[in-house]
């Protein structure tokens, strides 16, 4: 939903200015995993130290909720800019950290089996429903800012449901350490 927003953006915002698409799109791209790699190396780490990874793992949906309102409120490319830049700098950066330290308390068996799970049918799963969803708001003719507020609920239910997740990971984690079988190879 984020990419079509940003790109459903930048074609009006190129009609309506005259740029071309292609170099605006490599330097986004540039910027974007430029921020993202700096990140990654000098700010995920302080940030999972001082936040922890639960509250490390609300920072991406919190301000794609934000963003995503945002846009929905006042459609344009400079939102849907930083609602694609929040995604692109954090999605690969402190939320992917994040969510790999939270299958650490599983049993190693485990653990393959749910990043397995995670990715091909949570990640890509979600993209095929999304994919499916765009589809057929658009062909309904739906206003982009009713897509923006569509983005907008599903980040808040993510939201929702990654603050719900703190309890459990962290019985499993005190449970794991007490039992000695943490596994961290």
């Amino acid at each position: 939903g984020i990419d079509y927003l940003f790109k459903a953006s930048a074609v009006t915002a190129s009609a309506a200015q005259g740029f071309a698409l292609g170099p605006f799109f490599a330097r986004n791209n540039a910027i974007v995993n430029g921020v993202s790699l700096l990140v990654q190396l000098l700010i995920a780490p302080r940030l999972l130290r001082v936040l922890g990874v639960n509250r490390a793992l609300l920072l991406m949906p919190v301000l794609l909720v934000a963003g995503a309102a945002g846009f929905a409120l006042s459609v344009g490319l400079f939102p849907a800019l930083l609602l694609k830049g929040s995604d692109g700098a954090l999605r690969h950066s402190i939320h992917r950290t994040a969510s790999e330290i939270l299958f650490i308390p599983l049993p190693r068996s485990l653990r393959e089996r749910f990043k397995i799970v995670a990715e091909a049918v949570g990640q890509r799963g979600g993209q095929a429903i999304a994919s499916l969803l765009i589809l057929a708001a658009v062909s309904l003719d739906a206003d982009l800012r009713i897509i923006g507020a569509g983005v907008a609920v599903l980040a808040a239910l993510f939201l929702l449901l990654l603050a719900g997740i703190e309890p459990h990971y962290l019985d499993l984690f005190r449970r794991q350490l007490r039992a000695g079988t943490l596994d961290t190879d």
